[in-house]
């Protein structure tokens, strides 16, 4: 067991530098409004799906990347958090690899520290986490792992008064996979400016965070490869995407357990992969709202497809 665990750190120290899941949280631009809260979980484990909710609305949700160890990390800033007591639920479920053997390889353990803070100027800071939980255990075979716990914040936080979802969620959750499909294209693709548009910003440099260092156009696309392997893959339809449904939020992820998104840029002989688990959607006073690991809700700047979506 120890050398497993020591071959699993080794490898999550290999994957870390070639792989991201827009860990870093803050403002995107000048179009960002500042938040007064965020949340932070960090897992360590090996081939696993995890899910967060938070206040009964579903928070975010991460893919296993089975085949290294590697460490998941969610960022929630802003809403569902609120003043008070905040309550969160983390589902941790197996996704072996199909060679991975138990016991040959062992039950990995699952790792799972969470922290929060609380921000004046709406920058989250890497150094201000203040830890308020942590649990630790074995894998079982089968069973799925479920952590419940909770949090207090001390700063008043503004409801930004998102529609409730009603009755109408077959027909927004079908919008709303369609929507994911559409962003996820653009990531994939690397378009700034086509991205920049489809959360409403006026700048495509604001977007430079979530796709990528500013000015590195010589991604990997495609047979452009030697290896002519194509590095940049996304959902190509509605039904590869699964829609969680809470009281305001619906949160999309892939549905076979992969990433909506994942694109690689190179610079030089330095390769980075960058992926993107899900995306949360919501409605305020009928118009579409989006967000992504980390960041705050931008107005959806997508045209709707047609269908009956309620008032506008």
């Amino acid at each position: 067991m120890k050398k497993f665990i020591v071959f699993g750190l080794l490898l999550f120290i290999a994957g870390f530098g070639l792989s991201g899941c827009f860990r870093e949280a803050g403002k995107a631009g000048d179009d960002s409004t500042p938040q007064t809260a965020a949340f932070d979980l960090e897992i360590f484990s090996l081939a696993h799906d995890t899910t967060l909710w938070i206040n009964d609305e579903p928070a975010a949700w991460a893919s296993p990347s089975a085949s290294i160890a590697q460490d998941r990390s969610f960022i929630i800033n802003g809403f569902p958090i609120r003043h008070g007591k905040n309550s969160y639920s983390i589902t941790v479920s197996a996704d072996y690899p199909p060679d991975y053997k138990i016991p040959r390889f062992g039950n990995p353990d699952i790792y799972m520290l969470s922290s929060v803070q609380e921000s004046d100027d709406g920058v989250i800071r890497p150094a201000r986490w203040l830890r308020v939980d942590e649990f630790r255990d074995k894998f079982p075979e089968t069973n799925d792992i479920v952590w419940d716990s909770s949090f207090e914040i001390k700063a008043t936080i503004s409801d930004p008064g998102l529609d409730l979802l009603g009755a109408s969620t077959n027909v927004l959750s079908e919008q709303a996979r369609l929507f994911s499909v559409e962003l996820a294209k653009l990531l994939k693709n690397q378009d700034a400016e086509g991205f920049a548009g489809a959360l409403s910003l006026t700048n495509k440099e604001n977007v430079q965070n979530f796709i990528g260092p500013k000015g590195l156009t010589n991604f990997v696309y495609g047979s452009e490869d030697l290896t002519n392997l194509d590095y940049s893959v996304c959902v190509s339809n509605a039904a590869d995407v699964e829609i969680e449904i809470g009281s305001r939020i619906m949160l999309a992820h892939s549905r076979d357990g992969g990433h909506l998104a994942e694109w690689t840029y190179e610079n030089g002989r330095s390769r980075r992969t960058v992926f993107l688990d899900c995306l949360g959607f919501a409605r305020l006073q009928g118009k579409w709202k989006v967000s992504l690991p980390g960041s705050q809700f931008f107005d959806l700047g997508l045209k709707e497809n047609p269908g009956d979506l309620g008032p506008k």
